[in-house]
């Protein structure tokens, strides 16, 4: 049932309307969306019933005044629907200030999936696509509901642009609601073209002579090949007869065109009484937004003379303008001449040639051009008469027919690169390929032509990539088998744009790499614009903008041979789209150089510098630089001798140059001063631990030395030799024994003798009670050990982290030894990471872990014996002063059944009792030290500082102690600043007297070892040792005879229990 109220206009500036307080109220309690339901308006207009639809703003309307008849305080207002009075003109059906409508709310309307609407004039035509972005992103404020042969607006600034709708969809009765999801389809409203008479666009099959018209016999082949377009070679690819001529009158009246055999001939015989003069222009792509769509070009549908496919296959991304043959310029008077150099569907010309026909952007390197009929005499006339009146006017050609290097391609030229010939040869053979099987399927009858896929270029930050594609993009432009438009786009320049923009952008990449095709689209960094989705977010902009992108690149690369290269940080940081897509169906993966890959970079880069400078570097010897930048990239070896350079440069400012040369030279102690400081772009942001534990430092523990430098060591200090190794390495490692008998410290040291990166964890520290975030740091970890390669991961207390699985009832534990697994010996496997474990229970580790391939070895730190001991407290007893006297092979035989840690403790508290012994103070005859009083202040001279109150009162209080630890403290505070003076002037020869070398060293005496013996007791008991030694034998038993442990739990009475 519906309620009367009275229509009102307010400049609200959208197609809303605002609810009378009657109806608003009860809305807002119920919290009903605005967005969920529309307002129809009924009233009569002349008669006739009217009906109008229109969405809900939210807000109430004005009060309006006291209906007629109402007295008191109390008056009944006049209830209003307002609405915007442009809204209420456009709609045409009588809506006027003050008319009386009936107000129905319409609920459960559907919402709609489609709206096809048209703007009302070409004007608002224009005004949407300058504003496309603007109306996207704000139409659904404007606008919520709609019904089919309504007129609607959307509101851009002080400018109304007007919509008819034509249809809907679902077609719905009344109305349907606008949605975040409804798709707009907006039909163009271009104005009619004015007439081709005062074009300047010449056509080009209607200004030659009827004279020199083609013989019928040749007019089927000259218009097959006038109908074509031809691609511009670049000028660096100009044919040996292509020079330019000296007479400059001769160049510029008839200049020449470098056709191939078969065009010449063509032409030639379809005028064979002509003068061999034809006409050139420049067909440019077509721009405008919302124009472009991926057709075949004009006039190219058909097959050339050649037979060739690539002749006529530049594409189209646009529409062809009001004359039919696209965005054709200036025309130019050409002599055609045959060259056998000139690839089929190509030609060469001049650079002042290529400027007069309109081509300003570069060398105009494989942009379109259609050649023409000759001209006719009448049309020569007007051509000559142009150009003698041209030549009157400050004009340019002067200077642009003289020979004058290109301007500068977009595409930046990459240096030299070196220590990357496999991803080098497999890029530029998947180039070939693909665009050679692409130009057979076309030219297959019959066939389907599947688009090319692309490549994926993956590696980190630093590794080349950039440089990689740049190069063979470069190669691809001058490979006469290729011959392909490079068109370079860096991702991450438009990774914050909006999506409408960026759609826009996307669209004109692909167009032009149609238009120009076979053309190679770089996209740099797309893992930058098109990223995966990221974790507790919000996914649907990431679907939406990848969807976008497949939308316009798999129709592109179906139809052209394009070639999509992209790179990226790897394969899982693009969107999933793009990979389940098939869109970019190989990938070549850049990585680390070795220590060949680096000396090859380091010759190329000192090269370069040396020959653009006076730096010289004769004696440089590139193999032992690249043995100390293990785990540089490219990017870090750039940098690492740009710092050599500047070393350099200090050096030779620092010094007097040498008489006999006056250049710079760099030597092998600049790049050692480099490196200084120096961190690598893999070692950035990577936490590493330094160790000062040395091989020295360890006592015993011989066989678990010789393994860890076997493992660890040697592999990086002969990496020739073992890179001829056919058998798979050991790359980890478990080291378990008795609690204190070194197997940390074995860990500290190989971190600084093995010269590898090295990561320590501690058992805890990657437990989450959060699901899933335990994984993601063993994930995060192995990442860490990847970037910062060689590198060796550490976790000690390695039961913590991977016990049995079935023994949590959490179940955390149990998928991080499954994220283990899959890390250490999954599919990918690890590269450069060594993994060392250390427990004293290997019995509760996981048996999956100890499985070839993952803890290849299992080493064992026994407690020492008698020798063991002796070599333990020997490395210990090197940093203290031990009297001579001292036998430390007695102790080493009383000390049996002590670990390491308590021999090192053993040695330790010795030292200690050794210090308090000569630290120890005098002791008067009270009982108290020398050198302090009972209590109070004491002056310099040592006397006892008094002070006394003057001129107190005899009834004043005494003070209390608080009172007078107060004033004591502040009298010391004055005292103090006044002997600061006097005692700054002593310090010196204070600290001189007290110098090391005049201390006499703290010597550890037999005594002192007796006492620290008698105190120390081992810190394993007898119990515990015999336990842990019946564990490791079963350990070492179980996986040398019976195999590993099942992972069961066991049926004794006081065992573990599982939770299954």
């Amino acid at each position: 049932m519906g309620r009367s109220a009275v229509v009102h206009f307010t400049p609200l500036r959208n197609c809303l309307a605002n609810l009378p307080l009657s109806l608003h109220g009860p809305l807002n309690q119920r919290g009903v969306a605005p967005q969920s339901i529309a307002v129809q308006l009924s009233f009569k207009h002349n008669g006739q019933p009217q009906q109008v639809v229109l969405g809900w703003t939210g807000l109430p309307a004005s009060v309006g005044p006291p209906v007629q008849g109402s007295r008191g305080t109390a008056a009944l207002a006049q209830d209003r629907v307002e609405m915007d009075p442009q809204f209420a003109a456009m709609l045409n059906v009588g809506l006027s200030e003050g008319l009386t409508v009936n107000i129905e709310l319409l609920r459960d309307l559907p919402h709609a999936t489609a709206v096809n609407v048209t703007p009302s004039t070409a004007d608002d035509w224009e005004i949407l696509e300058t504003n496309a972005e603007f109306v996207e992103m704000y139409l659904l404020n404007q606008v919520r509901a709609v019904k089919e042969r309504m007129m609607v607006g959307c509101w851009v600034g002080n400018s109304l642009i007007r919509f008819v709708v034509d249809s809907t969809s679902p077609v719905a009765s009344p109305a349907v609601l606008l949605t975040s999801s409804t798709e707009l389809i907006v039909a163009p409203k271009s104005r009619h073209a004015p007439p081709p008479a005062s074009s300047k666009t010449h056509d080009l099959s209607a200004t030659h002579s009827k004279s020199s018209a083609p013989t019928s016999a040749a007019a089927a082949e000259w218009e097959q090949a006038r109908r074509r377009l031809l691609r511009l070679l670049p000028l660096s690819l100009a044919p040996p007869e292509a020079a330019p001529s000296t007479d400059s009158s001769s160049q510029d009246e008839h200049a020449s065109v470098y056709v191939y055999p078969s065009l010449a001939r063509v032409a030639k015989k379809a005028f064979p009484s002509g003068s061999g003069r034809f006409t050139v222009a420049y067909h440019a792509r077509p721009t405008g937004r919302g124009s472009a769509t991926i057709d075949a070009p004009p006039s190219s549908d058909s097959a050339g003379p050649s037979g060739g496919a690539a002749s006529g296959d530049a594409a189209s991304p646009g529409a062809a303008s009001a004359g039919g043959s696209g965005n054709e310029h200036v025309l130019a008077e050409v002599r055609v001449v045959e060259s056998a150099k000139v690839p089929a569907g190509h030609v060469w010309m001049s650079e002042a040639l290529r400027r007069e026909i309109g081509i300003r952007k570069g060398d105009g390197a494989f942009e379109l051009v259609r050649l023409g009929a000759p001209l006719s005499s009448a049309a020569r006339k007007v051509r000559q008469a142009q150009r003698e009146k041209d030549s009157h006017a400050p004009s340019s050609r002067a200077a642009s027919t003289s020979k004058s290097p290109a301007e500068p391609s977009p595409l930046t030229p990459a240096p030299c690169l070196a220590g990357i010939d496999k991803p080098l040869t497999q890029l530029r053979s998947h180039i070939v390929n693909s665009l050679a099987a692409r130009q057979l399927s076309r030219s297959a009858k019959g066939s389907s032509a599947a688009g090319a896929p692309g490549v994926l270029v993956t590696g980190a930050s630093g590794a080349g990539k950039t440089a990689l594609v740049k190069m063979v993009a470069e190669e691809m432009e001058k490979d006469e088998r290729v011959l392909s438009r490079t068109i370079y786009v860096d991702c991450s320049k438009h990774a914050d744009e909006r999506l409408p923009t960026l759609k826009g952008r996307m669209k004109d990449w692909f167009d032009e790499a149609c238009w120009h095709a076979p053309a190679v689209l770089v996209l740099d960094n797309l893992d930058r614009m098109i990223a995966a989705e990221v974790e507790h977010a919000d996914s649907f902009p990431a679907v939406h903008l990848a969807n976008t992108f497949l939308s316009l690149a798999l129709p592109a690369l179906a139809s052209r041979p394009i070639v999509l290269i992209a790179t990226a940080q790897g394969s899982t940081s693009l969107h999933p789209l793009l990979s389940s897509t098939h869109l970019l169906g190989e990938t070549v993966s850049l990585r680390g150089p070795d220590k060949t890959a680096r000396r090859d970079i380091l010759n190329v880069l000192v090269k370069a510098k040396t020959s653009s400078s006076d730096l010289m570097a004769p004696k440089l010897n590139y193999a032992s630089i690249a043995a100390v930048t293990e785990g540089y990239l490219p990017a870090d070896l750039r940098d690492l001798v740009d710092r050599a350079v500047q070393q350099a440069a200090i050096r030779s400012m620092s010094s007097p140059p040498a008489p006999s040369s006056s250049a710079l030279e760099l030597t092998a102690d600049d790049f050692s001063a480099a490196q200084q400081g120096f961190v690598p772009l893999s070692l950035r942001d990577v936490k590493l631990q330094k160790s000062e534990v040395q091989w020295a430092d360890i006592g015993g523990l011989t066989e678990a030395r010789k393994t860890l430098r076997e493992t660890l060591e040697w592999p990086t200090k002969y990496g020739a030799i073992f890179a001829s190794c056919p058998l798979r390495l050991r790359s980890g490692l478990l080291l378990y024994g008795y609690p204190g008998c070194g197997k940390t410290l074995l860990a500290s040291a190989v971190a600084k003798e093995c010269g590898l990166n090295f990561i320590s964890v501690k058992g805890p520290e990657i437990l989450n009670k959060y699901i899933g975030a335990s994984e993601k740091s063993v994930r995060d970890l192995f990442e860490r050990a990847q970037a910062a390669k060689p590198c060796i991961l550490f976790f000690d207390e390695f039961d913590s982290i991977a016990p049995k699985r079935g023994h949590d009832s959490t179940g955390v534990t149990d998928r991080v030894v499954n994220q283990m697994l899959t890390q250490m010996d999954g599919a990918e496997g690890l590269d450069g990471v060594y993994v060392l474990a250390a427990t004293s229970r290997p019995d509760l580790i996981d048996p999956a872990l100890l499985r070839p391939g993952r803890l290849d070895k299992s080493v064992l730190c026994d407690m020492p014996n008698e020798q063991d001991r002796l070599e333990i407290m020997e490395s210990a007893a090197r940093k203290i002063h031990l009297s001579s006297s001292v036998s430390l092979a007695r102790y080493a035989a009383q000390t049996a059944g002590f670990s390491g840690a308590d021999l090192q403790a053993l040695i330790y508290n010795a030292h200690l009792d050794a210090i308090h012994a000569t630290i120890a103070p005098a002791v008067d005859a009270n009982g108290q030290v020398e050198g302090t009083g009972a209590g109070g202040m004491r002056d310099e001279e040592g006397g006892d500082i008094k002070y006394v109150v003057l001129g107190g009162k005899e009834d004043e209080k005494v003070l209390s102690r608080a009172e007078q630890a107060t004033v004591n403290k502040r009298l010391e505070q004055i005292m103090s600043a006044m002997k600061e003076a006097s005692r700054s002037k002593t310090k010196k020869a204070a600290a001189t007297s007290a110098s090391p070398a005049s201390r006499a060293p703290t010597v550890v005496e037999d005594s002192h070892l007796q006492k620290s013996l008698q105190t120390t007791r081992p810190s394993v008991p007898a119990e515990e040792l015999a336990r842990l030694r019946r564990i490791y034998s079963e350990f070492v038993s179980g996986r040398s005879a019976g195999g590993l442990p099942s992972g069961e739990a066991s049926d004794e009475v006081g065992g573990r229990a599982s939770l299954m």
